[in-house]
């Protein structure tokens, strides 16, 4: 029995643990943790920084070693018997003739004799290095090339989180929405069905009509299906908050929230200035915009002479005096090498990399016009935001005291059954139009601070 007690409080407390309310920035962290595109940008950051790694090596010199074996067919040799004769003839032109031998009148061939120049086996161990010395500034703009690139990767992975952080945003405060708009119909449903039941009793007695409990009846039913699309509306913010974060919808638990009302900007000006320094999308751009420059200069390396150092050790079989014994040696090369005629390729990639560089340029200022377009828009959404809820605060205010004077008359039989009806269906949509806009608020503050880099701030302290 306390076994079972003790499992009954275990489930229950990891059910209650499941169903902590999340806050934003806890939405925030779990979705950095599981996205999968978060994860693909990282792992692009680390084949960059490989890349930086091949690049450095290229610095370095390269060592190799080879070793070889060579089984001839049969030992090297020189004839002999064709030298006896060559030789005999050479010297026939300086010899007198009453000096050559008397049975033949010329030297005599000794017959197919052969001299040994080698071995049939032939055994070879090199070691050698290359070290650049000079390659036109290509390895050096090899290797800030690749460190441009690895920053490039980093800030496009800064913008995916960005991106994913903006959508978790949204969705968050779509969600809240709902459920403010669950909340409010369903509390609306209470009223409207505790109203009927009064308008029932008040029939009954004779006091209001038939007429007056349909009307009543109709706004009810009305309520009852606002009721479900709201709860439609809430499981389907919910999935979308549980895509984005990579949390099952069973575990998550959104508190309802009214979101802060600081104001990012004092004014448009700061809002462009801040998008002018932070963007991600310009920073980007003006870092391939450096690594174009740099990738002219790599184009041109072809033009200059390329300078190495060689140098091998060797250690062979057979040796010098062609003995089957090991002897070692080694040789050193200065070595230079220059491209005198490619037909116009290096030109064209000079003229190729030119182009790149300037079509960034053009890219860069439509970037910018486009920037200060949207933060411009932003910043008027969110002022109109800001405006937008304070008049539906207001409205909320004087709903709530139409309905509670309207209640008031209708205790008194001073206001009809209808006239309290359309009093509550005011304050309903007040309080829904007062939801909306606190949620449209803090999603139109959220697309200032994508666009102004503010997200950059929270995931930075997170990776600390």
């Amino acid at each position: 029995m306390k076994n079972k007690s003790a499992l009954i409080i275990l489930i229950c407390s990891s059910v209650l643990f499941a169903l902590q309310p999340m806050t934003l920035d806890d939405c925030f962290s779990a979705a950095l943790e599981n996205s999968p595109n978060v994860k693909a940008a990282q792992e692009r950051i680390s084949q960059a920084q490989a890349q930086v790694i091949q690049a450095r090596s290229a610095f370095l010199p390269s060592i190799s070693a080879t070793a070889s074996y060579t089984r001839l067919d049969t030992e090297p040799y020189v004839s002999m018997g064709d030298m006896t004769e060559m030789m005999g003839e050479i010297l026939a032109m300086y010899i007198p003739p009453e000096l050559w031998p008397p049975d033949t009148g010329q030297f005599e061939d000794t017959g197919d004799q052969t001299m040994k120049m080698g071995e049939d086996e032939n055994y070879d161990i090199t070691v050698g290095f290359r070290q650049p010395v000079f390659a036109g500034f290509g390895i050096l703009s090899g290797y800030r090339l690749a460190n441009l690139n690895r920053k490039i990767e980093g800030l496009n992975a800064d913008n995916t989180r960005e991106e994913l952080l903006y959508s978790v945003e949204e969705a968050y405060w779509q969600h809240i929405k709902a459920q403010g708009f669950l909340q409010t119909a369903k509390q609306s449903l209470e009223q409207v069905s505790a109203h009927v039941a009064d308008l029932e009793i008040l029939e009954e007695q004779g006091v209001v009509s038939p007429n007056n409990v349909l009307e009543a009846q109709v706004q009810e039913s009305e309520m009852e299906l606002t009721v479900l699309k709201a709860q439609q509306a809430v499981r389907l913010t919910l999935l979308v908050l549980s895509t984005l974060t990579g949390i099952s919808a069973d575990s998550i638990f959104i508190e309802p929230e009214i979101p802060e009302k600081t104001d990012p900007f004092e004014n448009s000006s700061e809002a462009l200035k801040a998008a002018r320094s932070g963007n991600t999308n310009l920073k980007t751009l003006d870092m391939a915009w450096k690594a174009a420059d740099i990738a002219i200069t790599a184009a041109a390396s072809p033009l200059y002479p390329a300078v190495a150092v060689i140098g091998n050790w060797h250690y062979k079989k057979p040796n010098r005096e062609l003995e089957n014994d090991w002897y070692d040696s080694w040789d050193i090369t200065a070595a230079v090498s220059l491209n005198v005629f490619d037909w116009g390729l290096t030109i064209g990639r000079i003229k190729e990399a030119v182009a790149r560089k300037r079509e960034l340029e053009a890219n860069r200022e439509t970037v910018t016009h486009a920037l200060d377009l949207q933060v411009k828009t932003a910043y008027s959404t969110y002022i109109e935001a800001v405006a937008a809820e304070e008049v539906a605060r207001k409205q909320v205010e004087s709903a709530r005291e139409n309905y509670r004077i309207t209640q008031e008359l209708f205790a008194n039989q001073a206001a009809t059954s209808t006239m309290l009806l359309d009093a509550h269906s005011g304050l309903l949509r007040a309080e829904v139009n007062h939801l909306t806009a606190n949620a449209d608020r803090a999603i139109a503050k959220a697309a200032l601070t994508k666009l102004t880099g503010g997200y950059i701030k929270f995931f930075r302290e997170e990776e600390q």
